[in-house]
């Protein structure tokens, strides 16, 4: 197995009205969401945009929520403007956590081996949720830094840097930063479809996102990129169709290969079904090939 570590905020949530709070602020459905379990979930405003694209655990009376780095202000924020009357305590802390991952599908699993199997287990104060979105994966929330089992898990894997964990997540189709993450994106455009109940009723944005998807208006779609130089976030893609250029998305996320780079980024809808030459004008003309943003 492979380990990354990063710094991150994490909600700790308490209070007799937590859970009913989740279920009407955000888009999947909590009615179900027991102890020692662990749901993603997406917070949006009232246009339908992204606040946060979160991980869940219940643990001990306690919900974790694992902010995407720098959203934690404006998650912060949407809890302090819907809590009302509720009993709801929210702390927001920045820790040190782990993701334990295996890289192959031969690698064998370290942390069941040890006896994690539980969707939300706690080893000498620390805290492991397991989560399967784009693959599979164990982030530690670390509380206690002396624990030899800790210890263990970490001298007996590999670390990784970020730009090694970011490419295998681009790979695998795990969106875990801001620059996909955030208030100018809808939860539709980045593919997040079966983590919003459209069955359950409202939550904030709601409509919004249910209007987008019952009349097919979303705008943007996110898709992976490959191309043989070094881009930046933020560069525009171009697309060349019938002797025209036209603008048609952005690329927002970058991992360098060595040889070039992969990364993510979003197009007009118009424009990702196949048959299109994409191009980008950093240092020139430069061919770059789009995929559809699913599971490779």
């Amino acid at each position: 197995m492979k380990v990354y570590r990063e710094k991150q905020y994490i909600l700790k949530i308490t209070g007799t009205d937590k859970q009913d709070f989740l279920q009407r602020t955000s888009t999947n459905d909590f009615s179900g969401f027991g102890a020692c379990d662990s749901i993603r979930t997406v917070f949006t405003n009232e246009k339908g945009r992204i606040v946060d694209f979160s991980l869940v655990a219940s643990k001990d009376g306690i919900f974790y929520i694992f902010c995407t780095k720098e959203n934690e202000t404006a998650l912060t924020d949407f809890f302090n403007k819907y809590i009302v009357t509720e009993d709801i305590q929210v702390e927001t802390q920045a820790r040190e956590t782990l993701i334990f991952y295996n890289d192959s599908k031969d690698s064998k699993n370290f942390l069941f081996e040890r006896g994690v199997s539980e969707k939300v287990s706690e080893v000498d104060g620390n805290i492991f949720v397991t989560d399967s979105y784009g693959f599979e994966k164990t982030f530690v929330l670390i509380n206690n830094q002396e624990s030899d089992f800790l210890r263990l898990l970490i001298t007996e894997n590999e670390e990784v840097r970020e730009e090694e964990f970011g490419l295998f997540a681009l790979r695998n189709r795990f969106i875990y930063s801001s620059r996909e993450l955030n208030a100018s994106v809808n939860p539709l455009e980045c593919g997040l479809q079966e983590f919003i109940s459209f069955s359950k009723g409202c939550y904030i944005g709601q409509e919004v996102i249910s209007r987008l998807d019952t009349q097919n208006k979303v705008q943007k779609e996110i898709v992976g990129f490959s191309c043989e130089i070094l881009l930046e976030p933020g560069d525009k893609i171009y697309a060349a169709t019938d002797d025209k250029e036209e603008e048609c998305g952005y690329v927002s996320s970058v991992f360098s290969t060595g040889s070039g780079c992969e990364g993510t980024g979003f197009l007009k809808k118009v424009y990702t079904e196949g048959g299109k030459t994409f191009y980008t004008k950093r240092n020139g003309i430069q061919k770059i090939n789009i995929n559809k943003f699913s599971k490779l």
